[in-house]
């Protein structure tokens, strides 16, 4: 009976490390705060959520499928990735060449 505890206890651990984080930064592997990510299933937007001073946004949880994240920073070049299901998802923003 003193097992039960002990695996519920485990499985909410579980649970609450598998989050859909990104993580943006420049290209030297610094953190990008304040970055401007929206997350897209094929027929919706997510409302923006910004990255924290670490460069990790975390994505809140859709009914559907998320496919696609674009990520904004003024002074570097906007990105379009796709979502690939394996997390955190590492994202490099390059600083904007015609600036």
């Amino acid at each position: 009976m003193k097992l039960l505890p002990i695996i519920v206890l485990l499985m909410f651990s579980t649970k609450s490390t598998a989050k859909e984080v990104i993580i943006v930064t420049d290209v030297n592997g610094l953190p990008i705060a304040g970055a401007e990510v929206i997350a897209m299933s094929y027929s919706i937007n997510m409302k923006s959520i910004f990255t924290n001073s670490e460069g990790e946004a975390v994505l809140k949880s859709n009914i559907q499928t998320l496919k696609w994240v674009n990520i904004e920073k003024k002074e570097y070049e906007t990105t379009h990735t796709q979502i690939t299901g394996e997390w955190p998802l590492y994202v490099q923003l390059h600083k904007d060449k015609t600036l």
